[in-house]
């Protein structure tokens, strides 16, 4: 019975937003019918995966509170997909995705750790702090890459239309034992009231912390999808995803 109520509570909460996608998808049929045709959801899910993934990544230090934002996800995908094609496939010769998805996942806990250095420990206001990071990624990635060049390994380009699925289910894969954990118990608490979280012994600057450390890893799975949609490197499409 507590379980039930449990659920009933998150759809509860969730209700706003439901109501909101039942609107805008009936705004969509009624502009485009096609567009949900059985034959488009392929192309329609290849299209969409970057959007999704850079939606999902902005996700978890949202929901850590006070104020939470880095907008820094849109460069960051920038910043990988200059790297995997520019540096590791063409210049480096490497197209195996042992290397390649773990070098993208490993630069986004980077960054991300990054983020959450300055917004957690330093204190600085995380719209501060992410702008710079904004601001440094998209200038090396204007760096490495001053023009877009291509193309992306062929296993990185068959991810596009309907195998883009793959990715998203393994981010879903990724976030739901997170939600099973203790640590998304602390996540909602210290987005909910830190002081109380605080006092009741939750260490609200590791919890956060860890939300900018994911946001950076999610980011860079986004950046993935977005390298197997446009099967090449271009310096000025990452911003574009920013919030």
């Amino acid at each position: 019975m507590s379980g039930f109520r449990r659920m009933a509570e998150r759809w509860r909460g969730a209700g706003f937003a439901t109501v909101l996608l039942v609107i805008l998808i009936a705004v969509n049929l009624l502009l485009n019918p096609s567009r949900f045709h059985p034959s488009a959801w392929g192309a329609l899910i290849g299209l969409a995966a970057p959007l999704i993934g850079a939606a999902l990544a902005s996700a978890p230090v949202i929901l850590a509170g006070r104020g939470g934002i880095d907008i820094s996800v849109g460069p960051l995908m920038g910043f990988v997909n200059a790297i995997v094609i520019q540096l590791l496939f063409l210049k480096l010769g490497i197209s195996s995705p042992l290397v390649i998805v773990p070098a993208a996942l490993l630069i986004g806990a980077i960054v991300g750790a990054a983020n959450g250095f300055l917004a957690t420990v330093v204190r600085i206001q995380p719209i501060v702090a992410t702008l710079g990071t904004y601001l440094i990624l998209t200038g090396m990635t204007l760096t490495i890459l001053p023009a877009p060049i291509g193309p992306a390994p062929v296993w990185l380009k068959a991810m596009a239309g309907p195998w883009s699925a793959l990715p998203l289910a393994l981010i879903f894969l990724f976030w739901w034992p997170v939600r099973q954990t203790p640590y998304y118990d602390q996540l909602m608490a210290v987005g909910s009231d830190d002081r109380a979280a605080y006092t009741a012994g939750v260490p609200v600057t590791k919890v956060r912390f860890i939300a900018y450390v994911m946001t950076g890893i999610l980011a860079a799975c986004a950046g993935l999808m977005l390298t197997a949609l446009i099967g090449s490197a271009d310096p000025n499409i990452g911003p574009t995803y920013t919030l």
